[in-house]
Order: structure tokens, then C-alpha cells, then sequence
């Protein structure tokens, strides 16, 4: 499952913004209260409502605005700062074979899904209507919101509430909120079974530990391959090979995590808080088992170089096949997580969040690090062997210099790099290099 276009108009600071194009990894990127988040709020909120079946016998429901809040789990204030208390969540999105591959062939009959939902509200009376307006299923666009419903169109309806409705209640979209956080948390005194029934996965990471040590012995295959192929990999894997993490608790002490090694286990709370935001991150996207999963500030408590780590696997978890995740969405400042194929500049103008798409040719001007270059140029009959290495500005004015040039100038982290102006040339150079070019000619 992943979503190809959304639109929302009315939410927040959100008056109308229109996502198109949408790939497996999507970066909202931008400074701090600029909106980034509310996109991802704003997407999370479209798929609870039409998870929520069924589909046509709830085409318009009337609530108070508090049994919306709790129905679908938003805060007070979701509509446009303007007070015009109208919204509309657009989004079309595609359903993959692997969400039953026994029906393929009905799968693919089914996708794309077009939805359009309006949620406008009447303050006067505490009344808030949810309105299913459109849901069209399929190449042909089929409306199902037609009454009265062809029967080619009640087929495909059929197929959607039986194969597709179950996964877009549990595992369709999830939200990883910036506040996570590991906690400790305490096994109840006796328990040697698992719960016949876990709390749902907290969205803030605070009941992961517990997640993890009964997905890692769980009956439930989704559960399972979850934990053995998107978490354990994480660790044991390059970039980290930190080793394999393994969950543990004895009944009456608290759940933990430790990475086991050759030579010792490590506790996780013996480590740095680094590792411990990698393993709730990568705990989270794995036990939520969900298709599309939404990241705010993946960078959080990471360094510069573990944040690039951080990318590779978030990359590697989009690309390794049939398991979710299939689909991220990323709000970051980091400038790390500027370079990915499809990136949007977020801005706020006016109270409005300006959400705009730099196309591919577009980011490579702005964003992307030049490659290390060499070359051959002929110069009156010689050749000559030129080499160069470039990099582009990032956001906030940051530069990263090439390994190469680092050895080359033999410098590391705290060493100091000037820039010299000689001519029309500016030169790179380090503090012997400057102090030598400074020195008088008679004592050089």
C-alpha cells in the first residue's frame, strides 16, 4: 500500500496544500513551526476515517466536536486558523498484491482507491458532520458512492470491505510522534505468558520494550517477521553492527533490551542515548506493522555522522521487499535528510503553511552533493589532468567537505580549515598550510 497524491484544504495551517507524485521515501523539510508536522496529522486523520467501516452505510455521520476528537484521536483545534470550519482530505493511494497475495488478481482490480472525505462543523450547535463524498475503487475509476450501486461497482465493494477494510483499520498508516521516548517498563509479578490482550503500541514508544519481547516469541507471523527482519537486521547489520538486539524481563522485573555479541550482552541503558532512539525508532516502524508510516524528527538526539547510518536503514527498510514499511514520510530541519526523490520546501507565509516540490533537476541544483571530479581537458595539444571536489549548500549554510579533501588537508574533527582569498581565487588550506603562505618570503 502507498499513497500516491494527497490533498488537504482547511486544516490547521494547512488552507489548501496539494502533494503529487508521492514516492516510497518523502521529506517535509523545513524550520521549526513552519507546518511540517500538521501534514503528517493531517494524513493520519484521512485514514482513520475511512478505515472506519463500513464504507457506505457511514457515507455522512453527525457527532459533537469532542466524539470526534476521541473517535479519531486529534487534538481541539484541527480546522484553518481563518475560522471557516470546512475540511477536505483527499487522497489517492495504491493497493499492493502482498496484502493477500492469494487475491492478486482481485487486488489489482481494485487500485487505485480515490477517497475524498469534507468534516465541516457548526459551532452554534456543537454539531460536526463526517462525509464520505467520493470513493472511487479501480482502473475505471468506479464510484461506490453511487446509489444506486451498478453491480460490477458492489463486487469490487465487496472485495474492498473483505480484503482491503482489515488492513486499512490496523496497518495502514502510523505516526511516530517527536516526543518518544524508552521508559522503563514494569513486568507484572507472575506473568511467564503473554497478555491475552497488549495495550495498543503508544505512538511515543513508551510500552515498546514490552512489544518487543513478545513479538520476538510471537505466534503471529506478522508479528515475527517484523522482529526478525526489519529490527534485528538493524543492529547486526552494517552500518550499526552493533549486534543482535534481543528483548528480555523475568516476571516482576522490567522489560529491557540488550544487544548480544560474541564476547557480552550489553544492556541498552549501558549505552548511548544515541542507540537507544535507534532501537525505539526502528522497534516502532517494524511492531506497527503498518504500510505507510509518518517519522517526525527521525534526526532527534542523533549526531551527524549516525544520522547518515540512519538514513541508509531507513532507505534499506523501504526497498527490502514484501514486509512493511513501503512508504515514509519524513518532517526534519536535519540538513542530512535533505537528499532523498521526493523532497518538499516547507515555509510558512502569513500564518499559512507553503508546501513546495523541488523536482529532481531542481534539488540536485540546490541539495546534492557534487560528486568527487576528475577529469581530462586538452589545452594546445597536452593533456591535462584536472581534478576537483565540489559540494553544495545546505540548509542553514552548512557545508560537508569530501573525505578526500579532509586528507588531503590532514584535518580532522576539531582541527581548524581556512579560506584565503589570493586573487580571484579563494583557497582552502589548514593552519600550516596558512601560516607558511603568510611567513615573509626570506623566511620561508
Amino acid at each position: 500500500m502507498r499513497l500516491l497524491d494527497f490533498r488537504v484544504q482547511g486544516f490547521k495551517s494547512l488552507y489548501d496544500c496539494h502533494l503529487t507524485d508521492l514516492q516510497p521515501i518523502n521529506v517535509f523539510h523545513g524550520e521549526n513551526n513552519v507546518g511540517k508536522s500538521n501534514l503528517l496529522e493531517a494524513m493520519e486523520l484521512f485514514f482513520r476515517i475511512i478505515s472506519r467501516p463500513p464504507l457506505r452505510a457511514q457515507a455522512a455521520t453527525e457527532m459533537s466536536l469532542s466524539e470526534f476528537q476521541q473517535r479519531f484521536g486529534c487534538g481541539a483545534e484541527i480546522f484553518s486558523w481563518d475560522g471557516d470550519n470546512t475540511m477536505v482530505l483527499h487522497g489517492r493511494f495504491q493497493i499492493s498484491e502482498t496484502l493477500a497475495p492469494a487475491a492478486a488478481d482481485r487486488l489489482a482490480a481494485l487500485s487505485p482507491v480515490d477517497a475524498v472525505v469534507n468534516v465541516i462543523y457548526r459551532p452554534a450547535d456543537d454539531l460536526l458532520r463526517v462525509i464520505l463524498q467520493s470513493w472511487k475503487i479501480g482502473p475505471n475509476q468506479i464510484e461506490i458512492m453511487a446509489d444506486p450501486l451498478p453491480p460490477a461497482g458492489q463486487a469490487l465493494l465487496n472485495d474492498l470491505v473483505r480484503l482491503v477494510q482489515p488492513v486499512l483499520e490496523r496497518h495502514s498508516f502510523y505516526r511516530i510522534r517527536s516526543d518518544r521516548r524508552l521508559i522503563r517498563e514494569e513486568m507484572e509479578q507472575g506473568t511467564s505468558m503473554r497478555p491475552a490482550a497488549l495495550p495498543p503500541l503508544d505512538p511515543s514508544g513508551s510500552n515498546l520494550k514490552q512489544w518487543l519481547l513478545w513479538a520476538s516469541v510471537s505466534r503471529d507471523p506478522g508479528e515475527r517477521r517484523a522482529f526478525e527482519r526489519v529490527v534485528r537486521p538493524m543492529f547486526a547489520d552494517p552500518p550499526l553492527s552493533l549486534g543482535t538486539l534481543a528483548p528480555v524481563a523475568a516476571p516482576g522485573e522490567p522489560y529491557d533490551l540488550q544487544l548480544d555479541t560474541p564476547r557480552r550482552s550489553i544492556p541498552i541503558n549501558q549505552l548511548g542515548s544515541g542507540v537507544q532512539q535507534l532501537a525505539l525508532l526502528g522497534g516502532m516502524i517494524a511492531l506497527s506493522q503498518s504500510w505507510i508510516v509518518a517519522i517526525e524528527e527521525p534526526e532527534i538526539n542523533l549526531s551527524w555522522p549516525t544520522q547518515e547510518k540512519l538514513k541508509y536503514i531507513l532507505h534499506r527498510m523501504v526497498r527490502q521487499g514484501a514486509e512493511p514499511p513501503a512508504q515514509l514520510f519524513l518532517s526534519s530541519h536535519s540538513p542530512v535528510f535533505e537528499f532523498y526523490e521526493r523532497y518538499f520546501k516547507v515555509e510558512m507565509e502569513n500564518g499559512q503553511t507553503r508546501v513546495t516540490p523541488r523536482s529532481n533537476e531542481r534539488r540536485a541544483e540546490e541539495f546534492t552533493t557534487v560528486a568527487e571530479g576528475r577529469g581530462t581537458m586538452i589545452r594546445n595539444g597536452v593533456t591535462v589532468v584536472r581534478e576537483g571536489d565540489g559540494v553544495r549548500i545546505r540548509s542553514g549554510n552548512a557545508v560537508v567537505l569530501p573525505e578526500r579533501v579532509l586528507k588531503a588537508l590532514d584535518v580532522s574533527q576539531g582541527d581548524a580549515i581556512y579560506f584565503y582569498r589570493q586573487g580571484d581565487q579563494m583557497l582552502v588550506l589548514n593552519d600550516a598550510q596558512l601560516e607558511d603562505l603568510l611567513r615573509p618570503p626570506e623566511d620561508r
